[in-house]
């Protein structure tokens, strides 16, 4: 089952995002466009560890969007505030 564990889960993504309010948000790295779908050729990102002797998995989800892997803050200045607005924020 391990060889089938990749689309499985590219298949899980998909129908999530179908299924419940997942913004569509996977953009294709050089081609950039969104599939519409979160699902691309490297999204989900899938990384795994094969243990001997074990038959389990273990599944920890990055849970991305919203800018939380970016944070930061903008503003926008008036024109008249000058090199000081910068400043001040």
């Amino acid at each position: 089952m391990i060889g089938e564990l990749e689309e499985i889960l590219r298949n899980a993504t998909y129908q999530a995002t179908q299924d419940a309010p997942l913004r569509h948000n996977c953009v294709e790295t050089f081609d950039e466009f969104n599939t519409g779908k979160n699902i691309g050729r490297t999204a989900p990102y899938i990384t795994w560890d094969i243990v001997p002797g074990r038959d389990d998995v273990e599944i920890f989800p990055y849970m991305a969007g919203g800018g939380c892997s970016l944070p930061g803050s903008g503003k926008t200045l008036m024109p008249g505030e000058g090199y000081e607005g910068v400043a001040k924020f």
